[in-house]
């Protein structure tokens, strides 16, 4: 295989750990709904860049949540590398307040996405590297709160469509990640959010990226 076949290889693998290991450290909504006419809004800065995220309870024990996440890096300086993607997000599904303190709930949804890297050295022609991405999740989530603190535990089972080009290279494939995440929040009606979590890649035991992000939201509705 040639140099440049091996390099354009390269920028594909790249830019597929980029958008398969937490889809780009993406955070993962809980937006802790309580009851019928919620509204939670957050926007959260992390390892993956900006998130924004809303959920909104309709009806009685139904929610709705809408994400949006926009990622960049890379060598500014230099110019060498550049990433950046974005990734867009709906889901609905079931929740409770289970008593004073303990809540839970089952999401399920779909997210659409799209990844960009490119690589120059000095005197070389740039390479580029791009995916587009469809995944399915459900992810059942369970929490404490306690006056202004709460936080809960997600797990997210999700199936990804990977579907790229690097130059002549090219996958269009599913892959299975899980992705389990703790939210800490604290405050009032304005909150302070922290999660923390982790990426598997299930198709290749030794692929797991660490994900983290902080916050804030605002609640209308809830306590």
């Amino acid at each position: 295989m040639k140099t440049r076949h091996l390099f354009a290889l390269f920028i594909l693998l790249v830019v597929l750990q980029a958008c398969s290991s937490g889809y780009m450290s993406h955070t993962i909504s809980s937006p802790g709904l309580q009851k019928k006419g919620d509204l939670s809004l957050s926007g959260q800065l992390g390892s993956g860049g900006l998130s924004f995220q809303s959920a909104i309870a309709p009806a009685k024990h139904l929610g709705i949540m809408f994400n949006a996440s926009l990622f960049q890096q890379g060598d500014f300086i230099f110019h060498s590398d550049r990433e950046s993607g974005n990734m867009l997000e709906f889901g609905a599904g079931y929740f409770k307040q289970q008593n004073n303190h303990l809540y839970w709930s089952t999401y399920a949804g779909i997210g659409s996405g799209s990844y960009y890297h490119s690589h120059k050295d000095p005197g070389e022609a740039r390479y580029y590297g791009s995916v587009n991405t469809l995944q399915f999740f459900v992810q059942p989530s369970a929490g404490l709160r306690y006056r202004h603190i709460e936080g809960d535990l997600t797990l997210r089972l999700s199936a990804m469509r990977i579907k790229g080009s690097s130059r002549d290279i090219t996958i269009n494939r599913f892959y299975p990640l899980i992705d389990p995440a703790l939210t800490l929040r604290v405050g009032g009606k304005i909150k302070f959010v922290a999660q923390f979590g982790t990426s598997f890649y299930l198709n290749q035991s030794s692929f797991v990226t660490p994900f983290g992000s902080l916050g804030l939201q605002i609640r209308f509705g809830m306590k």
